[in-house]
């Protein structure tokens, strides 16, 4: 028996949910406007990441099947930082991606979605 599962490699920044209202932030941005651009836990609120979506598995059962990923795949390239520093203003205007990171340089993060 196996479990549904969805894996994905997310390049981006880390953000301090506790200084918005979380309910309110994953609904108006994460769900209707930015969906895309964002990983979070719907289930106890303890993250939300900022950036793009590397790879995903769609192999429900298993994760991951053999990929291969190139190293420029791994980073971001400075027009990209200045697209989703940008893209983040639009999402919450008024606000830079700055002043909601934990920390200043993009990150690589594995997740695992059960459902």
């Amino acid at each position: 028996m196996g479990v549904d599962r969805t894996n994905y490699l997310f390049l981006g920044w880390k953000l301090k949910v506790e200084i918005t209202d979380y309910d309110s932030f994953l609904h108006d941005v994460c769900y209707e406007v930015a969906s895309d651009n964002f990983i979070r836990d719907d289930e106890c609120e303890e993250y939300c990441f900022y950036g793009k979506v590397v790879r995903f598995s769609d192999r429900y059962d298993d994760g991951f099947s053999q990929e291969e990923i190139s190293s420029e795949d791994l980073t971001l390239q400075p027009l990209e930082i200045i697209d989703l520093k940008n893209k983040f203003g639009v999402f919450m205007p008024g606000e830079e991606l700055e002043d909601w990171v934990i920390f200043q340089n993009p990150r690589l993060f594995l997740f695992t979605h059960f459902s």
